[in-house]
């Protein structure tokens, strides 16, 4: 059975902080072909995190996601190779318009952006979280960035536009034994931050093509 979800671009209004790791080459995510990942003595870059996509979203749901960093084509970019969330129209749009590894979890998110959050899958804890402020900008930014996805055989870009307050901070981010998030329980964190009360546009009229 199909799900229903809004056509690209989607508007999204949060909170969100993450978690910026090194991790030892051999134990990277598998990434698909195309796409190289940013090795540094040996290590390479991954970027975890949280997201409460909250009122005035085209979609309201919670997010946890990793993110590989690298190149394609000798061109700077991240590849998502994990993400969940707790909406089935966000799973389904995710996966169909942009190649997002989209799977269900049930969340606990209790961050502004400050706080904390946990997912399970099935009573299972996938992975559970923290984010404290230690420098926190008093003005608002605006950033493009965006990911890589393979979609139809294809390496695509993903576009993204995103306003906020951005904060610098410490955390943690521990996944259980058993989630595929299992791979960061041994890396090393080297920085923490979080965008307050972001405004997002995400992806193009362009993505609606795929459907």
């Amino acid at each position: 059975m199909s799900v229903e979800y809004p056509s690209s671009p989607w508007e999204l209004h949060g909170q969100t902080h993450g978690h910026l790791f090194t991790v030892p080459k051999s134990l990277l995510p598998e990434t698909p072909d195309g796409f190289r990942p940013l090795i540094i003595a040996g290590r390479g870059i991954v970027f975890a995190g949280w997201v409460d996509y909250q009122g005035g979203s085209i979609l309201r749901y919670g997010e946890v996601f990793a993110a590989v960093a690298g190149f394609v084509k000798r061109r700077p970019t991240a590849i998502v190779t994990h993400m969940w969330v707790d909406s089935p129209a966000s799973r389904a749009g995710g996966r169909e318009l942009w190649g997002y590894p989209k799977e269900l979890a049930k969340f606990e998110l209790a961050f502004k952006p400050a706080g904390s959050a946990r997912a399970e899958i099935d009573g299972a804890e996938l992975v559970h979280g923290t984010f404290r402020s230690r420098l926190k900008s008093p003005f608002r930014v605006k950033l493009k960035s965006g990911t890589t996805q393979p979609l139809n055989g294809q390496l695509r870009p993903v576009r993204l536009s995103v306003s906020g307050i951005p904060a610098l901070g410490t955390g943690t981010f521990a996944p259980s034994p058993a989630s595929p998030l299992a791979f960061l329980a041994s890396s090393r964190r080297i920085a923490s931050f979080a965008l307050g009360d972001f405004a997002a546009t995400f992806g193009e009229a362009a993505d609606n093509r795929a459907r």
